[in-house]
């Protein structure tokens, strides 16, 4: 029972969401290469600065949209394939990503 429950517990406790897209998931500190069928690859940067995740009534920003910094969001290795093609775009984290894996509406950008 200890070695069903450690998994969910572990993921729980330390965050996974954020840890698998982070820097420090074994993904972007240990990158392979492209495979040869891959012509090219887009890889979208936002740059969350002064973004908003929601409104109040009157239009004031209650909860801001900044999750990564454009630097976090760029990784060497990845980024010095020609095959790769970075686009910053200006626009907060769930206006991309989404939350609750339900993309943004009506977004105010």
């Amino acid at each position: 029972m200890t070695l069903v429950l450690a998994v969910p517990l572990c993921k729980i406790l330390r965050s996974d969401k954020r840890y698998e897209i982070t820097r420090p998931f074994p993904f972007f500190q240990q990158q392979g290469e492209l495979l040869e069928q891959i012509d090219a690859h887009i890889k979208i940067v936002t740059d969350e600065t002064a973004s908003c995740r929601r409104y109040n009534d009157s239009g004031i920003c209650v909860e801001d949209d900044f999750v990564f910094s454009v630097n976090e969001q760029y990784f060497e290795h990845v980024d010095a394939s020609s095959r790769v093609e970075n686009i910053e775009v200006s626009a907060g984290h769930v206006e991309i990503a989404g939350e609750y894996r339900v993309p943004r509406e009506n977004s105010s950008r």
